[in-house]
């Protein structure tokens, strides 16, 4: 049974894996060939990533959401070093006044976003409060429902394609027509016709010096299958937030 805060974790950590296999340009090499790709065709991977997917209690039962994302990071030309500020953006930075809001809709305190267990999965997510600690006033901590809480502002104040996409056209590397056709795509696409097209999209990205977070991604890809409508609303509210009315005329890097 696992709560959010420890699923978000532990997409963090599979994130700050792949990269730290990644510096190996032959590791490199063989997980980014599996981008797009189904399981059946990402022998080349599976020396790497399988005994990080398969034999995780969490991850295993999305193998597919793993090694995708294992391999867009592969693929992109500058990855961002873990633990240090993302190379971004005023959208990936705190605001004067603050961090900003959540771009995605608020759950209550203490509850869990995806209450419901991945394809496969045998059981659901546990409270997710249970076990939850986070920074309190004066440097103390704080347990329980508001630990929760901040743990779930704090991941949703994170990027999501969304809200990329729009810094992506705030750049001018991507027209505002064109963002908002692609998530219309994206959002009626099953998973074996969406990760297909994740590869040309993170490329636009990755050309127009953005960063993806690609453990928000993973999570979004996690529960694709289950909870697309709410995915693709939250991706299309965190978009039209964030780019408000400024919509520049832009020079496409892509139109795939």
């Amino acid at each position: 049974m696992t709560t959010a805060a420890e699923r978000h974790a532990d997409h963090d950590l599979f994130i700050d894996t792949v990269r730290g296999l990644c510096q190996d340009p032959g590791a490199r090499r063989a997980i980014s060939r599996s981008r797009g790709r189904g399981l059946s065709h990402c022998a080349d991977a599976h020396s790497y990533l399988a005994e990080h997917v398969f034999r995780h209690p969490i991850r295993k039962y999305a193998p597919r959401a793993h090694y995708t994302v294992a391999a867009l990071i592969a693929a992109t030309s500058t990855p961002h070093t873990p633990d240090q500020p993302p190379p971004n953006t005023p959208l990936h930075a705190e605001t004067a006044a603050g961090t900003p809001p959540p771009l995605t809709p608020a759950s209550p305190p203490g509850a869990d976003p995806h209450p419901r267990t991945p394809t496969g999965a045998a059981g659901g997510p546990a409270d997710a409060t249970a076990g939850t600690t986070a920074s309190g006033p004066a440097g103390g901590t704080t347990s329980g429902p508001e630990a929760a809480r901040a743990a779930w502002d704090a991941w949703h104040r994170r990027p999501d394609l969304g809200r990329t996409l729009a810094e992506a056209v705030l750049r001018r590397a991507l027209a505002h027509d064109s963002a908002t056709r692609r998530l219309r795509a994206l959002g009626k696409l099953s998973t074996d016709l969406l990760h297909p097209r994740l590869p040309a999209l993170a490329k636009l990205l990755d050309q127009a010096g953005l960063d993806t977070d690609f453990a928000v991604l993973l999570d979004d890809l996690v529960w694709w299958d289950t909870d697309r409508a709410r995915i693709t609303s939250a991706w299309t509210l965190s978009f039209h937030l964030a780019v408000g009315g400024d919509t520049p005329a832009p020079t496409d890097l892509a139109e795939t």
